[in-house]
């Protein structure tokens, strides 16, 4: 039912995933590009000025991604919650009526 434990390790898988889809497919790729211009344009990475404007746009995509990275984190810490949650209440269930 709407609300329950098993609701919400479900929306919890669901948030993970998709904050893992977003991070893989979306947001990977561009720092790649961006560390790439920062090499070329200073030589290596590590090297890159941090007042370029190239590297304010990765700084900004790297923390962008990094939050995503933990919303999906938590989430999925929600979901092993309420698993956990709901065996133990289920096995108290079958322990009582046995």
């Amino acid at each position: 039912p709407l609300g329950s434990r098993l609701f919400l390790s479900e929306f919890g898988v669901g948030i993970a995933a998709v904050c893992a889809a977003v991070n893989y497919w979306w947001f990977a790729p561009q720092i790649k590009t961006v560390q790439g211009q920062l090499a070329e344009r200073h030589g290596a990475f590590h090297q890159a000025d941090r007042a370029d404007p190239l590297f304010v746009q990765f700084n900004g995509l790297h923390q962008t991604s990094t939050a995503l990275f933990v919303v999906g984190l938590v989430a999925a810490f929600l979901c092993l919650v309420c698993m956990t949650q709901f065996r133990e209440q289920d096995a108290d269930t079958h322990t009582a009526a046995a």
